[in-house]
Protein backbone atom coordinates (compact mmCIF):
# COMPACT_ATOMS: atom_id res chain seq x y z
CA UNK A 1 0.00 0.00 0.00
CA UNK A 2 1.42 3.79 -0.80
CA UNK A 3 1.03 4.71 2.69
CA UNK A 4 2.77 1.66 4.35
CA UNK A 5 5.63 2.13 1.58
CA UNK A 6 5.91 6.20 2.56
CA UNK A 7 5.59 4.90 6.06
CA UNK A 8 8.79 2.32 6.18
CA UNK A 9 10.36 4.71 4.08
CA UNK A 10 10.43 7.72 6.56
CA UNK A 11 11.41 5.51 8.85
CA UNK A 12 14.91 4.41 7.12
CA UNK A 13 15.26 8.00 6.41
CA UNK A 14 14.82 8.74 9.81
CA UNK A 15 17.38 5.82 11.48
CA UNK A 16 19.71 7.22 8.05
CA UNK A 17 19.56 10.65 9.70
CA UNK A 18 20.35 9.38 13.23
CA UNK A 19 23.71 7.86 12.20
CA UNK A 20 24.69 10.85 10.44
CA UNK A 21 23.95 9.85 6.40
CA UNK A 22 21.83 12.15 4.26
CA UNK A 23 19.78 9.35 2.84
CA UNK A 24 19.18 5.87 3.82
CA UNK A 25 21.46 3.28 2.79
CA UNK A 26 19.41 0.95 1.14
CA UNK A 27 18.76 0.94 -2.27
CA UNK A 28 15.16 0.88 -1.98
CA UNK A 29 15.10 4.28 -0.59
CA UNK A 30 17.61 5.32 -2.95
CA UNK A 31 15.62 4.30 -6.14
CA UNK A 32 12.30 5.89 -4.37
CA UNK A 33 13.77 9.49 -3.84
CA UNK A 34 15.35 9.43 -7.44
CA UNK A 35 12.11 10.90 -8.83
CA UNK A 36 11.94 13.60 -5.76
CA UNK A 37 12.27 17.16 -6.32
CA UNK A 38 16.18 18.16 -6.17
CA UNK A 39 17.74 20.45 -3.67
CA UNK A 40 20.68 21.90 -3.81
CA UNK A 41 23.14 21.25 -1.24
CA UNK A 42 25.59 23.98 0.84
CA UNK A 43 29.16 23.53 0.70
CA UNK A 44 30.28 22.14 4.20
CA UNK A 45 32.40 24.46 6.63
CA UNK A 46 36.41 23.63 6.15
CA UNK A 47 35.55 21.98 2.78
CA UNK A 48 36.84 22.70 -0.48
CA UNK A 49 33.86 22.20 -2.68
CA UNK A 50 30.22 20.80 -1.83
CA UNK A 51 29.06 17.41 -1.12
CA UNK A 52 27.46 17.06 -4.61
CA UNK A 53 25.21 19.05 -7.26
CA UNK A 54 22.28 17.10 -5.22
CA UNK A 55 21.32 15.64 -2.38
CA UNK A 56 21.65 11.96 -3.32
CA UNK A 57 22.27 12.71 -6.40
CA UNK A 58 26.27 13.11 -6.38
CA UNK A 59 28.45 14.97 -9.79
CA UNK A 60 30.24 13.02 -11.52
CA UNK A 61 33.06 15.46 -12.74
CA UNK A 62 35.51 13.37 -15.14
CA UNK A 63 39.20 14.07 -14.94
CA UNK A 64 41.35 16.39 -16.78
CA UNK A 65 37.96 18.60 -18.60
CA UNK A 66 36.84 15.27 -20.47
CA UNK A 67 33.33 14.70 -21.31
CA UNK A 68 30.85 13.60 -19.10
CA UNK A 69 30.17 9.72 -19.25
CA UNK A 70 26.62 8.63 -17.90
CA UNK A 71 27.87 6.04 -15.41
CA UNK A 72 25.86 2.96 -14.49
CA UNK A 73 24.93 3.60 -10.70
CA UNK A 74 25.53 7.13 -10.55
CA UNK A 75 22.66 7.40 -7.75
CA UNK A 76 24.59 5.07 -5.22
CA UNK A 77 24.91 5.85 -1.77
CA UNK A 78 28.67 6.02 -1.77
CA UNK A 79 28.87 8.87 -4.10
CA UNK A 80 26.90 11.08 -1.42
CA UNK A 81 27.16 9.75 2.20
CA UNK A 82 28.17 11.59 5.00
CA UNK A 83 29.18 9.54 7.97
CA UNK A 84 30.31 10.58 11.37
CA UNK A 85 32.54 7.97 13.36
CA UNK A 86 31.57 7.22 17.01
CA UNK A 87 34.39 9.79 18.01
CA UNK A 88 32.67 12.89 16.21
CA UNK A 89 34.98 12.38 12.65
CA UNK A 90 33.61 13.62 10.50
CA UNK A 91 33.80 11.48 6.62
CA UNK A 92 32.03 13.01 3.11
CA UNK A 93 32.14 11.70 -0.08
CA UNK A 94 33.84 13.18 -3.03
CA UNK A 95 35.83 14.80 -0.01
CA UNK A 96 37.19 12.31 2.52
CA UNK A 97 37.03 8.98 0.30
CA UNK A 98 36.16 8.18 -2.89
CA UNK A 99 37.14 11.36 -4.09
CA UNK A 100 36.64 10.83 -8.32
CA UNK A 101 33.07 9.17 -7.07
CA UNK A 102 33.59 5.77 -8.83
CA UNK A 103 30.20 3.99 -8.60
CA UNK A 104 30.17 0.27 -7.81
CA UNK A 105 29.94 -0.99 -11.55
CA UNK A 106 32.73 1.40 -12.56
CA UNK A 107 35.10 0.36 -9.32
CA UNK A 108 34.44 -3.26 -10.25
CA UNK A 109 35.55 -2.85 -13.59
CA UNK A 110 38.82 -1.07 -12.43
CA UNK A 111 40.07 -4.19 -11.14
CA UNK A 112 38.38 -6.64 -13.74
CA UNK A 113 40.16 -5.34 -16.72
CA UNK A 114 43.57 -6.14 -15.84
CA UNK A 115 46.23 -8.55 -16.94
CA UNK A 116 44.82 -11.62 -14.81
CA UNK A 117 46.50 -14.07 -16.81
CA UNK A 118 50.08 -13.73 -15.25
CA UNK A 119 48.39 -13.97 -12.30
CA UNK A 120 46.30 -17.05 -12.83
CA UNK A 121 49.59 -18.98 -13.99
CA UNK A 122 51.40 -17.65 -11.22
CA UNK A 123 49.17 -19.07 -8.78
CA UNK A 124 48.52 -22.46 -10.66
CA UNK A 125 52.34 -23.06 -10.34
CA UNK A 126 52.04 -22.08 -6.41
CA UNK A 127 49.25 -24.53 -6.32
CA UNK A 128 51.06 -27.46 -7.81
CA UNK A 129 54.01 -26.53 -5.64
CA UNK A 130 56.19 -25.21 -8.83
CA UNK A 131 56.10 -21.43 -7.31
CA UNK A 132 55.84 -19.84 -3.97
CA UNK A 133 54.32 -16.70 -2.71
CA UNK A 134 57.72 -15.44 -0.98
CA UNK A 135 59.16 -15.40 -5.03
CA UNK A 136 57.18 -12.27 -4.65
CA UNK A 137 59.54 -10.83 -2.07
CA UNK A 138 62.90 -12.97 -1.89
CA UNK A 139 64.13 -12.22 1.70
CA UNK A 140 61.40 -10.19 2.62
CA UNK A 141 58.07 -12.04 2.86
CA UNK A 142 57.48 -15.91 4.35
CA UNK A 143 57.03 -18.24 2.20
CA UNK A 144 53.27 -20.19 2.19
CA UNK A 145 52.66 -22.20 4.96
CA UNK A 146 51.24 -23.48 8.22
CA UNK A 147 53.11 -23.23 11.65
CA UNK A 148 54.43 -26.21 12.85
CA UNK A 149 52.77 -25.55 15.91
CA UNK A 150 50.25 -27.42 18.01
CA UNK A 151 47.95 -24.81 18.54
CA UNK A 152 46.22 -22.66 21.42
CA UNK A 153 42.57 -23.20 22.78
CA UNK A 154 40.89 -20.08 22.75
CA UNK A 155 41.49 -20.05 26.83
CA UNK A 156 45.65 -19.52 26.12
CA UNK A 157 45.74 -23.18 27.10
CA UNK A 158 48.53 -24.74 24.24
CA UNK A 159 47.86 -27.75 22.67
CA UNK A 160 51.55 -29.25 23.30
CA UNK A 161 50.92 -29.31 27.32
CA UNK A 162 47.43 -31.35 26.83
CA UNK A 163 47.75 -35.20 26.80
CA UNK A 164 46.90 -37.31 23.03
CA UNK A 165 43.74 -38.18 24.33
CA UNK A 166 42.20 -35.96 26.82
CA UNK A 167 39.17 -37.96 27.91
CA UNK A 168 39.60 -41.94 28.31
CA UNK A 169 36.15 -42.40 27.89
CA UNK A 170 36.62 -41.88 24.48
CA UNK A 171 38.70 -44.87 23.21
CA UNK A 172 40.80 -44.95 20.26
CA UNK A 173 40.00 -42.05 18.41
CA UNK A 174 42.76 -40.38 15.85
CA UNK A 175 42.68 -37.25 14.87
CA UNK A 176 44.65 -36.21 11.95
CA UNK A 177 45.76 -32.81 10.82
CA UNK A 178 46.08 -32.03 6.75
CA UNK A 179 47.71 -29.13 5.00
CA UNK A 180 45.94 -28.80 1.58
CA UNK A 181 46.58 -26.12 -1.53
CA UNK A 182 43.88 -25.92 -3.62
CA UNK A 183 43.15 -23.94 -6.79
CA UNK A 184 40.09 -21.85 -6.30
CA UNK A 185 38.16 -21.66 -9.38
CA UNK A 186 38.22 -25.50 -9.31
CA UNK A 187 35.53 -25.10 -6.48
CA UNK A 188 32.24 -23.35 -5.38
CA UNK A 189 34.73 -22.38 -2.18
CA UNK A 190 35.45 -24.22 0.94
CA UNK A 191 31.91 -24.44 2.65
CA UNK A 192 29.57 -27.34 1.97
CA UNK A 193 26.42 -26.09 0.64
CA UNK A 194 23.04 -28.23 -0.14
CA UNK A 195 22.23 -26.95 -3.90
CA UNK A 196 26.13 -28.22 -4.83
CA UNK A 197 27.15 -30.89 -2.67
CA UNK A 198 23.86 -32.64 -1.06
CA UNK A 199 23.31 -35.28 -3.96
CA UNK A 200 27.63 -35.32 -3.92
CA UNK A 201 28.10 -36.38 -0.61
CA UNK A 202 25.08 -38.43 0.21
CA UNK A 203 25.33 -42.21 0.06
CA UNK A 204 22.53 -42.93 -1.79
CA UNK A 205 21.28 -39.56 -3.21
CA UNK A 206 18.76 -41.51 -5.38
CA UNK A 207 17.10 -44.17 -2.75
CA UNK A 208 13.65 -43.99 -1.66
CA UNK A 209 13.83 -46.47 1.41
CA UNK A 210 15.48 -48.20 3.87
CA UNK A 211 16.06 -50.81 1.16
CA UNK A 212 17.33 -48.84 -1.40
CA UNK A 213 19.95 -47.72 1.73
CA UNK A 214 21.18 -51.18 2.48
CA UNK A 215 22.54 -51.85 -0.91
CA UNK A 216 26.25 -52.88 -1.38
CA UNK A 217 28.52 -50.32 -2.61
CA UNK A 218 31.88 -49.90 -3.28
CA UNK A 219 33.05 -46.73 -1.81
CA UNK A 220 36.35 -46.29 -2.99
CA UNK A 221 34.82 -46.35 -6.55
CA UNK A 222 32.04 -44.13 -6.09
CA UNK A 223 34.60 -41.45 -4.89
CA UNK A 224 36.12 -41.30 -8.44
CA UNK A 225 33.22 -42.51 -10.38
CA UNK A 226 29.80 -41.76 -10.37
CA UNK A 227 26.59 -40.46 -12.44
CA UNK A 228 26.51 -37.32 -13.45
CA UNK A 229 24.90 -35.64 -11.14
CA UNK A 230 27.20 -37.79 -8.17
CA UNK A 231 30.65 -37.22 -9.64
CA UNK A 232 33.38 -34.77 -9.09
CA UNK A 233 33.45 -32.07 -11.82
CA UNK A 234 35.44 -28.95 -11.87
CA UNK A 235 34.38 -25.92 -10.28
CA UNK A 236 31.12 -27.98 -9.23
CA UNK A 237 31.94 -28.87 -5.57
CA UNK A 238 32.55 -27.47 -2.67
CA UNK A 239 36.53 -28.10 -1.06
CA UNK A 240 35.36 -29.75 2.05
CA UNK A 241 32.32 -31.68 0.71
CA UNK A 242 35.33 -32.81 -2.03
CA UNK A 243 37.16 -34.08 1.06
CA UNK A 244 34.48 -35.57 2.55
CA UNK A 245 33.81 -37.92 -0.18
CA UNK A 246 37.86 -38.77 -0.67
CA UNK A 247 37.30 -39.59 2.80
CA UNK A 248 34.22 -41.94 2.53
CA UNK A 249 36.17 -45.57 2.69
CA UNK A 250 38.09 -44.28 5.20
CA UNK A 251 34.89 -44.42 7.56
CA UNK A 252 33.80 -47.65 6.78
CA UNK A 253 33.55 -48.48 10.53
CA UNK A 254 32.49 -45.46 12.12
CA UNK A 255 30.04 -42.46 10.53
CA UNK A 256 31.02 -39.80 8.38
CA UNK A 257 33.05 -36.81 10.18
CA UNK A 258 32.80 -32.62 10.02
CA UNK A 259 35.72 -31.22 8.04
CA UNK A 260 37.07 -28.18 10.42
CA UNK A 261 39.43 -25.88 8.07
CA UNK A 262 40.76 -22.97 9.41
CA UNK A 263 39.70 -20.29 6.31
CA UNK A 264 36.54 -20.46 5.06
CA UNK A 265 37.76 -19.36 1.62
CA UNK A 266 34.91 -18.06 -0.86
CA UNK A 267 34.52 -18.92 -4.75
CA UNK A 268 37.14 -18.91 -6.72
CA UNK A 269 39.60 -17.73 -3.53
CA UNK A 270 42.96 -20.44 -3.76
CA UNK A 271 44.76 -21.78 -1.14
CA UNK A 272 48.44 -22.47 -0.80
CA UNK A 273 48.37 -23.28 3.29
CA UNK A 274 44.87 -24.61 4.06
CA UNK A 275 44.93 -26.61 7.23
CA UNK A 276 41.90 -28.51 7.89
CA UNK A 277 41.32 -31.43 10.99
CA UNK A 278 38.85 -34.72 10.82
CA UNK A 279 39.02 -37.33 13.58
CA UNK A 280 37.45 -40.69 13.82
CA UNK A 281 36.84 -44.03 15.95
CA UNK A 282 37.68 -46.04 12.51
CA UNK A 283 41.12 -48.64 13.24
CA UNK A 284 41.38 -47.97 9.19
CA UNK A 285 41.75 -44.24 9.69
CA UNK A 286 45.63 -42.81 9.78
CA UNK A 287 47.55 -40.23 8.84
CA UNK A 288 48.75 -42.48 5.56
CA UNK A 289 45.36 -43.28 4.73
CA UNK A 290 44.57 -40.06 4.72
CA UNK A 291 46.91 -38.74 1.99
CA UNK A 292 46.33 -41.59 -0.57
CA UNK A 293 42.73 -41.47 -0.13
CA UNK A 294 43.15 -37.42 -0.94
CA UNK A 295 45.52 -38.08 -3.82
CA UNK A 296 43.53 -40.70 -5.48
CA UNK A 297 40.46 -38.31 -5.57
CA UNK A 298 40.22 -36.67 -9.27
CA UNK A 299 40.51 -33.36 -7.79
CA UNK A 300 44.23 -34.45 -7.27
CA UNK A 301 44.50 -35.78 -10.68
CA UNK A 302 43.28 -32.84 -12.40
CA UNK A 303 45.83 -30.28 -10.42
CA UNK A 304 43.02 -28.84 -8.69
CA UNK A 305 44.34 -29.46 -5.27
CA UNK A 306 47.43 -30.91 -3.51
CA UNK A 307 48.48 -32.16 -0.44
CA UNK A 308 51.28 -30.51 1.15
CA UNK A 309 53.64 -32.34 3.22
CA UNK A 310 52.89 -35.40 5.25
CA UNK A 311 49.27 -35.62 7.48
CA UNK A 312 50.44 -35.96 11.37
CA UNK A 313 48.06 -37.23 14.36
CA UNK A 314 47.74 -34.73 16.97
CA UNK A 315 46.05 -34.46 20.01
CA UNK A 316 42.38 -34.95 19.91
CA UNK A 317 42.04 -31.09 22.01
CA UNK A 318 43.40 -30.15 18.67
CA UNK A 319 41.03 -27.96 16.13
CA UNK A 320 42.14 -26.73 12.65
CA UNK A 321 39.64 -23.68 13.46
CA UNK A 322 39.33 -22.86 17.33
CA UNK A 323 42.71 -23.49 17.86
CA UNK A 324 44.48 -20.92 15.27
CA UNK A 325 46.21 -17.96 16.32
CA UNK A 326 46.56 -16.05 13.14
CA UNK A 327 45.30 -15.99 9.39
CA UNK A 328 47.48 -15.19 6.09
CA UNK A 329 46.39 -14.01 3.12
CA UNK A 330 48.15 -12.50 -0.10
CA UNK A 331 46.41 -11.10 -2.82
CA UNK A 332 48.10 -10.43 -6.26
CA UNK A 333 46.86 -7.70 -8.60
CA UNK A 334 47.81 -6.59 -12.06
CA UNK A 335 49.25 -3.38 -12.45
CA UNK A 336 48.69 -3.66 -15.96
CA UNK A 337 45.50 -2.60 -17.79
CA UNK A 338 44.15 -4.26 -20.70
CA UNK A 339 41.46 -1.30 -21.89
CA UNK A 340 38.87 -3.58 -23.33
CA UNK A 341 36.06 -3.10 -21.09
CA UNK A 342 33.68 0.31 -21.41
CA UNK A 343 33.60 2.51 -18.83
CA UNK A 344 36.59 1.18 -17.17
CA UNK A 345 38.22 4.49 -15.31
CA UNK A 346 41.22 2.78 -16.27
CA UNK A 347 43.39 5.74 -17.17
CA UNK A 348 43.77 5.88 -12.76
CA UNK A 349 47.01 4.32 -12.48
CA UNK A 350 47.99 2.02 -9.42
CA UNK A 351 49.77 3.68 -7.02
CA UNK A 352 51.81 0.99 -4.29
CA UNK A 353 53.13 3.52 -2.16
CA UNK A 354 50.33 5.23 -1.08
CA UNK A 355 48.38 1.78 -0.83
CA UNK A 356 50.99 0.53 1.73
CA UNK A 357 50.57 3.91 3.56
CA UNK A 358 47.25 3.31 3.94
CA UNK A 359 47.45 -0.27 5.19
CA UNK A 360 50.07 0.39 7.68
CA UNK A 361 47.92 2.57 9.46
CA UNK A 362 45.60 -1.02 10.43
CA UNK A 363 48.36 -2.57 12.23
CA UNK A 364 48.78 -2.88 15.31
CA UNK A 365 45.10 -2.02 15.73
CA UNK A 366 42.01 -3.75 17.21
CA UNK A 367 39.35 -2.97 14.66
CA UNK A 368 35.63 -3.41 14.05
CA UNK A 369 36.04 -4.08 10.41
CA UNK A 370 32.16 -4.72 9.92
CA UNK A 371 32.97 -1.84 6.97
CA UNK A 372 34.91 -4.11 4.65
CA UNK A 373 32.90 -7.23 5.64
CA UNK A 374 30.01 -8.63 3.53
CA UNK A 375 26.68 -10.87 4.73
CA UNK A 376 27.79 -10.88 8.55
CA UNK A 377 25.17 -12.01 10.72
CA UNK A 378 23.67 -9.60 13.12
CA UNK A 379 25.09 -9.66 16.36
CA UNK A 380 28.39 -11.46 15.53
CA UNK A 381 31.79 -9.94 16.76
CA UNK A 382 33.52 -8.36 14.07
CA UNK A 383 36.65 -7.21 15.79
CA UNK A 384 39.71 -8.58 14.19
CA UNK A 385 43.18 -7.72 15.54
CA UNK A 386 45.33 -6.99 12.37
CA UNK A 387 48.94 -7.97 12.55
CA UNK A 388 50.69 -7.26 8.90
CA UNK A 389 48.84 -4.75 6.41
CA UNK A 390 51.34 -3.99 3.93
CA UNK A 391 51.74 -3.34 0.07
CA UNK A 392 54.11 -3.26 -2.52
CA UNK A 393 55.37 -3.83 -5.95
CA UNK A 394 56.43 -7.13 -7.59
CA UNK A 395 56.64 -9.22 -10.41
CA UNK A 396 54.74 -12.53 -11.85
CA UNK A 397 56.19 -14.21 -15.04
CA UNK A 398 54.36 -12.82 -18.17
CA UNK A 399 51.38 -14.88 -19.40
CA UNK A 400 52.50 -16.95 -22.69
CA UNK A 401 48.81 -16.87 -24.13
CA UNK A 402 46.56 -14.00 -24.82
CA UNK A 403 45.74 -11.95 -21.85
CA UNK A 404 42.05 -11.45 -20.65
CA UNK A 405 40.36 -9.48 -18.11
CA UNK A 406 37.99 -11.28 -15.16
CA UNK A 407 34.72 -9.21 -15.98
CA UNK A 408 31.50 -10.31 -16.76
CA UNK A 409 32.11 -11.05 -20.50
CA UNK A 410 35.26 -12.54 -20.34
CA UNK A 411 35.17 -14.73 -16.91
CA UNK A 412 35.27 -18.30 -17.91
CA UNK A 413 35.21 -21.55 -15.81
CA UNK A 414 38.35 -23.09 -17.18
CA UNK A 415 41.22 -21.17 -15.85
CA UNK A 416 44.64 -20.86 -16.54
CA UNK A 417 46.10 -23.46 -15.90
CA UNK A 418 43.63 -26.35 -15.59
CA UNK A 419 41.22 -27.97 -17.59
CA UNK A 420 38.02 -29.85 -17.01
CA UNK A 421 39.24 -33.33 -18.32
CA UNK A 422 42.20 -32.76 -15.97
CA UNK A 423 44.70 -31.76 -18.17
CA UNK A 424 47.19 -28.88 -17.27
CA UNK A 425 49.06 -25.91 -18.36
CA UNK A 426 50.05 -22.10 -18.33
CA UNK A 427 48.74 -19.26 -20.39
CA UNK A 428 45.58 -19.24 -22.41
CA UNK A 429 42.61 -17.06 -22.40
CA UNK A 430 41.01 -14.70 -24.66
CA UNK A 431 40.72 -11.24 -25.43
CA UNK A 432 43.55 -8.87 -24.92
CA UNK A 433 46.87 -8.59 -26.40
CA UNK A 434 48.86 -10.55 -24.46
CA UNK A 435 52.26 -9.10 -22.12
CA UNK A 436 54.10 -5.83 -22.86
CA UNK A 437 56.02 -5.89 -25.73
CA UNK A 438 59.59 -7.41 -25.25
CA UNK A 439 58.71 -8.17 -21.49
CA UNK A 440 59.10 -11.87 -19.39
CA UNK A 441 57.54 -10.22 -16.77
CA UNK A 442 53.91 -8.61 -15.36
CA UNK A 443 54.01 -5.99 -12.98
CA UNK A 444 51.74 -6.66 -10.30
CA UNK A 445 50.51 -5.10 -6.74
CA UNK A 446 51.11 -7.46 -3.50
CA UNK A 447 49.02 -7.33 -0.38
CA UNK A 448 50.03 -8.91 2.65
CA UNK A 449 47.40 -8.91 5.32
CA UNK A 450 47.79 -11.06 8.67
CA UNK A 451 45.10 -11.20 11.66
CA UNK A 452 43.76 -12.96 14.26
CA UNK A 453 40.39 -13.82 11.90
CA UNK A 454 38.72 -12.34 8.38
CA UNK A 455 35.32 -12.03 7.90
CA UNK A 456 33.43 -12.78 5.21
CA UNK A 457 34.79 -11.14 1.83
CA UNK A 458 36.83 -8.63 4.37
CA UNK A 459 39.73 -9.23 2.85
CA UNK A 460 39.07 -8.82 -1.15
CA UNK A 461 36.99 -5.71 0.01
CA UNK A 462 39.65 -4.06 1.95
CA UNK A 463 41.91 -4.38 -0.56
CA UNK A 464 39.70 -2.97 -3.41
CA UNK A 465 39.01 0.24 -1.05
CA UNK A 466 42.82 0.20 -0.08
CA UNK A 467 43.82 0.13 -3.85
CA UNK A 468 41.02 2.43 -5.01
CA UNK A 469 41.47 5.50 -2.53
CA UNK A 470 45.68 5.24 -2.43
CA UNK A 471 44.73 5.82 -6.45
CA UNK A 472 42.64 8.84 -6.46
CA UNK A 473 44.43 10.23 -3.55
CA UNK A 474 42.84 10.01 -0.11
CA UNK A 475 44.47 10.68 2.91
CA UNK A 476 46.41 7.98 4.40
CA UNK A 477 44.16 7.04 7.55
CA UNK A 478 41.26 6.67 5.30
CA UNK A 479 40.81 2.81 5.61
CA UNK A 480 41.25 3.20 9.47
CA UNK A 481 38.35 6.19 9.63
CA UNK A 482 36.27 4.25 7.20
CA UNK A 483 36.47 1.06 9.55
CA UNK A 484 35.12 3.47 12.47
CA UNK A 485 32.74 4.54 10.68
CA UNK A 486 31.18 1.45 10.29
CA UNK A 487 29.04 2.04 6.89
CA UNK A 488 29.38 -0.92 4.21
CA UNK A 489 28.21 1.28 1.54
CA UNK A 490 30.86 3.29 1.51
CA UNK A 491 33.57 0.79 0.81
CA UNK A 492 34.35 -0.49 -2.60
CA UNK A 493 32.98 -4.03 -3.95
CA UNK A 494 35.07 -7.17 -3.29
CA UNK A 495 38.05 -6.97 -6.05
CA UNK A 496 38.16 -10.24 -8.10
CA UNK A 497 38.99 -14.04 -6.10
CA UNK A 498 41.57 -14.81 -8.34
CA UNK A 499 43.88 -12.51 -6.66
CA UNK A 500 43.42 -13.94 -3.36
CA UNK A 501 45.80 -16.96 -1.96
CA UNK A 502 45.18 -18.32 1.17
CA UNK A 503 48.89 -17.86 2.42
CA UNK A 504 49.26 -19.93 6.01
CA UNK A 505 47.63 -19.94 8.90
CA UNK A 506 49.72 -20.07 12.94
CA UNK A 507 49.25 -22.29 15.55
CA UNK A 508 51.13 -20.39 18.41
CA UNK A 509 54.50 -20.44 17.82
CA UNK A 510 55.81 -17.87 15.17
CA UNK A 511 58.31 -15.86 16.20
CA UNK A 512 56.81 -12.49 15.41
CA UNK A 513 52.94 -13.50 15.05
CA UNK A 514 52.45 -15.37 18.08
CA UNK A 515 54.38 -12.86 20.09
CA UNK A 516 51.84 -12.12 22.98
CA UNK A 517 49.66 -14.40 22.61
CA UNK A 518 46.83 -14.96 20.54
CA UNK A 519 45.97 -11.46 20.01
Amino acid sequence: PRGGFASVRSMAQALARARGLRHARSFTAARARRDAPVRPVPAAAGTARPYGAHEGRARMDPPNGEPAVALHGANHPSLSLRLVTPDGDRLDAGVDFNLHAWPPVPCAKYFDDRAWSAVESFVARVVLGEACVSSLAPGEMDPAGVCSGRGVNQDGTRIETLPMRTKASRGRRTNVRVHLAYYGPAFTGWAWTPENDKDYTDRHPGSANAEDDSRADDDADDATRGSSSTEWRYGERSVSASIQRALRPLFSSDKERLIHGAGRTDKGVHAAAQCFSVWSNATTFTPRDVRDALTAHPAAAAGAWRVVGEPEEVSDSFHATFCATWRRYVYVLPSRALGDEEGTPSRVAVDPAATNAMLNALEGESIDMSAFARATPPGKDSTCFVKVARAFEATVPASKGAERGVGRGARRRKSAGFSEDGGSGVGGGVGGGGAPPNSTTERVLVVELVADRFLRKMVRTLVATAVREAATGARGDVLLRLARAGERAATAPPAPPEGLIFAGVGYGNHPVWDVGGRD
